[in-house]
């Protein structure tokens, strides 16, 4: 892994970040390893579902995930330890950045945006009078911040039914009369969250269904003309989508559900780096 910082002015800088095989294949292998543990396969006694046929079903979907991982605790750990004193969250550079593909690549370049606080050199004297204000970090704020770095290292497990949350993978067919279309359009490798289905309808569709079962909805009143994100769904321009407003089948091939990290040792060196607090009590004052 190579990280590299560049100022371009006093205020701004480009970070980027490259990620090698190396950095994240072995997390991936591990991550396969308890999918196969888990994976519900028909044909297959659970555990023993053979590591190729794993690799297929899930090898993009968890490398993408491991990746991201690894690029999210690097790039707050460089921030740490370079003490950069930044304004807001990274942004991804919308210029700079190249297309990821998870398909073909196995090495990716990450470049971001950050924004420095400036400095400021003001001189006073004993004539100036300033307002001191003391935050006071109540019990809400604080379990807030916490719920978020639970959120934000957790992990994505698979699950054998769907819930609003989850991400939902599958093969999305058109219909005609009850059944697949004939030249209609099929998306072998359809992903939808029902969370973002503005239709209740339509979304309660999915909650509750199980893996390997077929629902049918109907996507253009699911998303209720949000044209950008129907266009994604079914693979077509964005032109097209108002001409789509029939049935469409999704055979559920995978449902992968959100895992928050639990509050330990783990979550606690990830948050502040390693060995700096070793306690739920110290980790909370630090926080404040």
């Amino acid at each position: 892994m190579n990280i590299s910082l560049t100022n371009t002015d006093a205020v701004n800088g480009i970070l980027k970040m490259e990620i090698v095989k190396a950095d994240y294949a072995d997390q991936v292998d591990k991550s396969l390893r308890n999918f196969r543990k888990k994976a519900n396969i028909p044909g297959f006694r659970q555990g023993m579902v053979p590591m190729e046929m794993v690799k297929k079903m899930y090898g993009k979907h968890v490398m993408a995930e491991e990746v991201n991982k690894v690029v999210s605790e690097n790039l707050y750990k460089y921030i740490r330890e370079n003490q950069l004193n930044i304004l807001g969250e990274p942004l991804p550079n919308e210029t700079e950045q190249k297309e990821i593909d998870f398909d073909t690549n196995e090495d990716f370049e990450f470049v971001f945006d950050l924004a420095f606080a400036p400095e400021i050199n003001i001189t006073l004297n004993k004539k100036d009078k300033l307002t001191y204000y003391q935050v006071v970090v109540d019990d809400e704020m604080l379990e807030k911040q916490i719920n978020s770095y639970k959120a934000n290292y957790g992990s994505y497990d698979t699950a054998e039914d769907v819930e609003e949350k989850d991400l939902v993978k599958g093969m999305l067919a058109e219909l005609e009369n009850g059944q697949v279309k004939e030249g209609g359009i099929v998306v072998e490798d359809a992903v939808l969250m029902p969370m973002y289905l503005k239709d209740e309808e339509e979304r309660n569709k999915f909650l509750g269904a199980k893996v390997n079962s077929v629902v049918v909805f109907n996507p253009n009143k699911a998303y209720e003309g949000a044209a950008a994100e129907l266009a994604s769904l079914l693979k077509v321009d964005k032109e097209q989508v108002a001409e789509i407003t029939g049935d469409f089948s999704f055979e559920i091939k995978e449902s992968t559900r959100h895992k928050e990290a639990e509050l330990n040792q783990d979550l606690f060196d990830k948050v502040f780096g390693e060995g700096t607090v070793t306690s739920e009590e110290e980790f909370k004052n630090k926080i404040k």
